[in-house]
């Protein structure tokens, strides 16, 4: 993934951090080349705190502070 953007130095030009494979987006990414058929059934990533506020309020949303965490 980090080499399809160009590399570190171009992904912290972009996003100001790099890209751990803990991310949220690194996770996806190997889902998506794994796993194509449960990447293919998903709607939504959600954190598990994400998923709370969802089902309080049936928004999707996410604080800006957590995404930067995610790799999105």
């Amino acid at each position: 993934m980090i080499t399809e953007l160009g590399g570190p130095d171009k992904v912290w030009e972009l996003i100001s951090t790099t890209l751990p494979v803990g991310f949220t987006a690194s996770k996806v990414r190997w889902v998506m080349e794994h796993e194509p058929e449960t990447y293919a059934k998903m709607g939504h990533v959600l954190l598990p705190h994400d998923y709370l506020n969802y089902w309080l309020t049936g928004e999707f949303v996410m604080e800006a502070g957590e995404a930067s965490g995610t790799g999105f």
